[in-house]
């Protein structure tokens, strides 16, 4: 818990990442933060346990690190996307931080609207590895205009959600089922902070523009990108 509550997305986090996520102010007078980590930590990397059910990951935000530990407690293959995350450790003004996690499916695409589509993060052109399992065999485009679907008789089990951060636009973010075992996707460690005190910083909004998010994942917004 971190006293100072002055961050706004976009801002350097504590653990010299980007914050992309502020929650709303909770009953404790508390506010949870999100920052991902400034450079990929992994390219070309497995999701892992192809033909094994993790089960019970979830797609919201703030769940990441329970997706993460559920996959840990469940896959015991090495060098998987998730087991990077949480093995990955780092200094910044003196202190260690490493309380890393693979984020959720919703983390992501917060991560896509919040950093990505604003010009910050330094990121890849591709696919980018969440921690929620696949349980659908088909899925509509953001536009709602198309239908996909997996291979005939494919297991959804054998997939895991991830984010195209190559063809999504500012508008929208497509999620895109890829197989476990496909070793091409990049991965992006978050972790997460609260703070407590009066919030000084505005919610959901940049540190140096005027960008207000107006729905979470964000695909509405009012004003102009920074």
């Amino acid at each position: 818990t971190s006293s100072n509550c002055n961050w706004r997305i976009g801002d350097t986090g504590p653990a010299g990442g980007i914050i992309f996520y502020i929650s709303p102010t909770n009953s404790d007078d508390e506010t949870t933060y999100l920052e991902c980590s400034r450079y990929d930590i992994g390219v070309g990397k497995e999701w892992g346990c192809l033909g094994d059910v993790i089960g019970q990951t979830f797609p919201d935000i703030l769940m990441g690190q329970v997706n993460t530990d559920i996959i840990l407690a469940s896959c015991a293959d090495p060098a998987t996307a998730a087991e990077l995350c949480d093995s990955h450790s780092n200094v910044h003004d003196g202190r260690t931080f490493d309380d890393w996690y693979l984020p959720s499916k919703e983390e992501m695409e917060t991560i896509y609207f919040h950093l990505h589509a604003q010009g910050m993060g330094q990121f890849a052109g591709g696919y980018y590895w969440t921690s929620t399992e696949n349980t659908v065999t088909s899925w509509a485009s953001p536009s709602g205009t198309s239908t996909s679907m997996l291979p005939t008789g494919a297991n959804p089990a054998d997939y895991a959600w991830s984010i195209d951060f190559y063809s999504a636009t500012s508008n929208f973010v497509q999620a895109v089922p890829n197989m476990k075992s496909i070793s091409s996707l990049n991965v992006r460690a978050v972790r997460q902070f609260t703070c407590g005190g009066t919030i000084t910083g505005t919610t959901s909004s940049f540190g140096t523009g005027g960008l207000v998010q107006t729905s979470s994942p964000p695909t509405t917004w009012v004003g102009t990108p920074p």
